[in-house]
């Protein structure tokens, strides 16, 4: 199912208490920065578009010619992350939670690089997630997992759960 050598838990840096491995913002730029042909990030909340978090990553991601798929909470983030790098490369996409009832929430929290390199965890992809609250996630190698989440992710869209988000308002 997953590869435990490629494995490892990390947690959030609290004023560098972190005694387990890792921090957890270093081992998901690392997970980011190994795309080399598709990266997908999922968070119910990603924060404004000038503060994000992965910024550099991202965009170095883009230049390398890496596709990237956006899939977020608020229609407001998503748009904001996509405008911010529609001139860096064109394989950029963004998809929105389309909520069924109040206090509805697209709360995935992940990132996969390749098909393979997984994020799964508590943290949003916030800089508040990274550096001001008690976050954990499993960074691995599962082919087998990215691929469930891939086909959750599609069954959502065509549910019309997700709905695609441009840059243009």
């Amino acid at each position: 199912m997953f590869d435990v050598e490629r494995s490892a838990l990390h947690f959030s840096d609290l004023s560098g208490l972190h005694s387990h491995g890792r921090p957890l913002h270093s081992a998901l730029r690392a997970l980011i920065n190994s795309a080399t042909s598709e990266l997908s990030l999922h968070s119910c909340e990603f924060g404004r578009s000038v503060e994000f978090i992965f910024q550099d990553e991202l965009t170095a991601a883009l230049l390398r010619g890496v596709r990237v798929q956006i899939i977020g909470n608020h229609e407001r983030e998503v748009r904001g992350l996509i405008a911010s790098y529609a001139d860096v490369g064109q394989g950029i996409e963004g998809w929105r939670w389309v909520p069924r009832e109040e206090r509805s929430l697209y709360h995935i929290k992940a990132i996969v690089a390749d098909g393979e390199g997984l994020y799964i965890g508590s943290a949003n992809l916030t800089p508040n997630a990274m550096t001001n609250s008690a976050e954990w996630g499993a960074v691995l190698s599962s082919p087998e997992m990215v691929e469930a989440l891939h086909q959750h992710t599609l069954d959502l869209k065509e549910a019309g759960l997700l709905a695609e988000v441009t840059a243009n308002v």
